[in-house]
């Protein structure tokens, strides 16, 4: 999992939306208005927090999936949902054995109480591994269940005046990945000091295999996310990206190794962090309509 994800995520101190709790809204009590929460209260959810990230500086995947509640809700930035606990493990212990040796520190910045047994927060968060330090802000709700505070619900928020912070969208695609059913692969890396994403796709055809380069970066230019792309047949385009809730819509153009234009809309949907569809529509190439396109990809396994 990529660290920017995985940071927020791994935030187990504070708050998201209220409304979620277990996965449903804690019941309405008009008429018993909470009490205000004491000092220890504060101070057991941010012993809790400590205590989470300590499992995740021991790798200790099985005690930070302990601090989430089996129907828990992870957000990303990018608007990217992992729901249930097990799905939460799995990805944690992905990105932990990506990124051996990683560090977390938190700063819980406020802590609120709806009610004794649930708990809203906020603060900032800092990811250390070999690529350098990832911070980020971070919101969380949680539920006191059996004497013990869990994660309900969790969401990553960009950095504050972070000027690479719109890239950080796009982070969770960091990696290795496999077309399912087509001779294609992708692999995904942090490049020029982080201000760019570098994609490169490997397409195998009987007779040669085609090489497809992406940079992705923020242009402020269009205030907008944009790739520059460059395929090893000649032919070069460029795509601005838009994030439309949960996925990620491209409108591309480009020009042909043989001087023709053509144009597509790729939308990218975040599946889990094993999988991703690639999906491209309205292509054309010379004013001629091309068919559509739907692609899976999965994760590959670090050999």
């Amino acid at each position: 999992m990529n660290k920017t994800v995985l940071t927020l995520a791994v935030l187990v101190a504070a708050g998201l939306v209220a409304d979620f709790v277990g996965g449903q809204a804690p019941p309405a009590q008009p008429t018993q208005p909470a009490a205000p929460p004491t000092e220890d209260q504060a101070q057991a959810v941010r012993q809790t927090v400590a205590a989470y990230c300590d499992a995740f500086n021991k790798a200790d995947v099985q005690a930070v999936a302990a601090f989430w509640a089996p129907d828990a809700e992870y957000t990303s930035e990018a608007g990217a949902e992992t729901k249930g606990r097990p799905a939460i493990a799995a990805m944690f212990r992905q990105f932990l054995a990506d990124h051996k040796g990683a560090r977390m520190t938190l700063a819980v910045k406020s802590v609120r109480f709806l009610r004794s047994d649930v708990a809203l927060g906020e603060g900032t968060s800092e990811v250390t591994t070999a690529e350098g330090p990832d911070k980020g802000r971070f919101t969380a709700a949680w539920v006191k269940a059996d004497g013990k505070w869990l994660l309900t619900s969790a969401r990553d928020l960009p950095s504050e005046g972070g000027s690479a912070s719109p890239l950080q969208g796009f982070n969770w695609l960091v990696g290795d990945w496999q077309a399912e059913d087509k001779p294609v692969t992708m692999s995904c890396r942090p490049a020029l000091g982080k201000a760019y994403l570098q994609m490169e796709y490997s397409i195998k055809r009987p007779d040669e295999t085609l090489s497809v380069l992406y940079l992705v970066g923020y242009d402020p230019a269009s205030e907008q996310l944009k790739a520059w792309t460059f395929d090893s047949a000649g032919g070069y385009g460029e795509v601005l990206w838009a994030r439309e809730g949960s996925q990620w819509v491209g409108r591309a153009a480009g020009i042909l190794p043989d001087g023709q234009t053509g144009s597509t809309t790729y939308v990218l949907k975040f599946v889990d962090d094993q999988s991703f569809v690639l999906q491209m529509r309205d292509r054309q190439v010379g004013g001629q309509p091309l068919a559509d396109s739907d692609t899976k990809y999965v994760r590959k396994a670090k050999p």
